[in-house]
């Protein structure tokens, strides 16, 4: 009898792998076979226990044993392999739902992308809303959106560097003075006075008379500008005496040391800073050599055509000699022969900087500037 049900719990295991894998419903196969897989073990428990009643010890001893084994493991198997559509079910289920996610984060970044358009032709201004940071974002607390009918009408974005956090926003031009910028400006604040951030941030072009005048009604107090500047094309030589080379994990040290002598950065904030930069695709971290030695750093993103230096940085000790000039010459040189505009920020009171800038032909498109807030 054990060896009849055995072989229908077979059948049925074999049905119920062929129905899942065409794509029809296989849970009452699932059920036959481990039934019959459970009947299969009674038939041998029942056969077992004629034996113990006949006393046929030598059958007992002959088969026992080895039939111990041979159930534990046929058991197992028919349970893994009946159960194996389900967790395989649950699988693509979880992966649909991760893939349904991203898909919202892909129409949220479209949504961002096209009032962005909107408000930058209405206004005739450049919003700094960055988006390498916005396609790597990894919390759902640092967006803040207000949708009418699917429609986007407002949108703020936060974008911490360690203990400090940038708040950039902006609203449809026809829903303006409606309160939900306002309405999205306080939730974005409670959420930043909960992460616990220690300096705030708030950006604005420097030609948006709108957003001064919502700045100056929340208290907000300018800090400082950053120009905004592209490269105009002219002969450049090709510079030498350093040595340009991608970064590598043992050079995070030097990273975060150039962030404090160069930048005035808190070791706090530097080393979030470095800490979260990667190796994507488009995106260098550069180390500047000389004579073997690290002396700077420079970080070159690149997106829909153009290629925008950061945190372009020379230890103090040797600054002034040149070198920050012939590696920037390089890195222009490189992108601009590569089918990339250049462009970079600047803060307008970092007069050196500027003057580096101007001088290997970099102009002045646009200004932002920044606000510091107490909540």
């Amino acid at each position: 009898m054990w060896i009849l049900l055995g072989f229908i719990a077979l059948i049925a295991t074999c049905i119920n792998l062929y129905l899942y894998k065409v794509g029809r419903e296989y849970e009452l196969a699932m059920a036959m076979a481990l039934s019959f897989t459970a009947l299969t073990l009674v038939a041998q428990y029942s056969m077992v226990f004629n034996w113990v009643k006949q006393e046929d010890w030598s059958a007992l001893l002959d088969v026992v044993p080895t039939m111990e084994k041979a159930l534990w493991v046929l058991t197992s198997i028919s349970i893994i392999v009946n159960i194996a559509p389900v967790l395989l079910e649950l699988k693509t289920k979880n992966d649909k739902f991760i893939k349904e996610k991203n898909m919202l984060a892909t129409k949220q970044l479209d949504d961002i992308k096209q009032l962005q358009q909107e408000v930058e032709v209405y206004d005739v201004l450049e919003l700094k809303l960055n988006w390498e940071m916005l396609r790597a974002r990894n919390s759902d607390q640092l967006d803040f959106f207000y949708y009418e009918n699917d429609e986007l009408l407002a949108f703020i974005g936060l974008y911490p560097f360690g203990s400090t956090v940038e708040v950039t926003g902006m609203v449809k031009p026809a829903e303006r003075r409606k309160g939900h910028f306002t309405k999205l400006f306080e939730e974005a604040m409670t959420s930043v006075h909960q992460s616990g951030y220690k300096t705030i941030l708030l950006n604005a072009s420097a030609s948006a008379e709108a957003a001064k005048v919502f700045l100056a009604k929340q208290g907000a107090v300018y800090s400082f500008s950053e120009h905004q500047m592209r490269w105009e094309s002219q002969r450049l030589s090709a510079p030498s005496g350093f040595t340009l080379r991608h970064s590598e994990s043992i050079d995070l040290d030097m990273r975060i040391r150039l962030d404090v002598e160069a930048f005035d950065m808190t070791l706090e904030d530097a080393i979030a800073m470095e800490s979260v930069i990667s190796g994507e695709r488009d995106r260098d971290m550069l180390m500047i050599d000389v004579n073997n030695e690290t002396i700077g750093k420079v970080w070159v993103q690149r997106e829909a055509g153009e290629a925008w230096i950061y945190g372009f940085s020379i230890l103090p000790e040797h600054q002034g000699k040149g070198i920050g000039r012939k590696v920037l010459q390089q890195i222009v040189k490189q992108q601009s022969e590569a089918g990339y505009s250049v462009h970079l920020d600047v803060e307008t009171e970092n007069a050196h900087a500027l003057g580096l800038y101007e001088a290997v032909g970099f102009v002045v498109t646009h200004a932002q500037d920044y606000y510091t807030y107490v909540r």
